[in-house]
Order: C-alpha cells, then structure tokens, then sequence
C-alpha cells in the first residue's frame, strides 16, 4: 500500500489561504498543485453548500 504524503505546515496554511479566494474552487487549487482530488463527500464541499462557516471550519484545519 501507498504511503500518505506528509506537507510542511506552511504548505497547508498556502493551500487553505488559496481556498478561501473569491472563486476558488477546492479541486482547482488541488490541481494547481498537481494533486488529483478525490471527493468521498462531494456534496459537503459542493460550490452551494461552501459558506462562510465552512471556509472558518477549513482555515482552522
């Protein structure tokens, strides 16, 4: 079995910062970073259901 990747915090924070952009889209900046997402709980991250609460929920993560 595959190994999970581990990234540097700052990573992290750069990714979620990229996230919370007006029009950003969650797989969009996965694949900008040359990751292919994998959603097992597409709807919870779909466009209508990302609200401000969602975003303070990922920043803090």
């Amino acid at each position: 079995m595959r190994q999970r990747s581990s990234y540097p915090k700052s990573f992290k924070a750069q990714v979620v910062q990229e996230c919370l952009q007006p029009g950003a889209t969650i797989s969009g900046v996965a694949i900008s970073h040359g990751q292919l997402l994998i959603l097992k709980d597409a709807p919870a991250l779909s466009v209508g259901s990302r609200n401000d609460s969602h975003r303070r929920h990922l920043a803090r993560h």
